[in-house]
């Protein structure tokens, strides 16, 4: 902290926050807090629409975990015409 006194000689430094400044944030994304919930309702079979009326959780991250998980929807795949 002593070369902060060079440059701002009447500088107040609140040395709780000078020691926070250089962490390391973890990299990637942070898991949803309520994912391990949403697995369990998908092992019990609820369907996406009843998660994500109960969690409040988008259907798309609902189906991505389905795909992870390898369950498959409960809606069967439309075929074109």
């Amino acid at each position: 902290m002593e070369y902060l006194k060079c440059y701002l000689p009447e500088a107040i430094v609140d040395e709780r926050l000078a020691a926070l400044y250089r962490q390391v944030k973890p990299k990637g994304r942070t898991s949803h807090p309520d994912r391990e919930k949403m697995i369990r309702m998908i092992k019990a079979g609820y369907t996406n629409t009843q998660i994500e009326a109960e969690i409040k959780i988008s259907r798309t991250i609902i189906c991505q975990e389905r795909l992870i998980l390898g369950i498959p929807s409960k809606r069967p795949k439309q075929l074109a015409v």
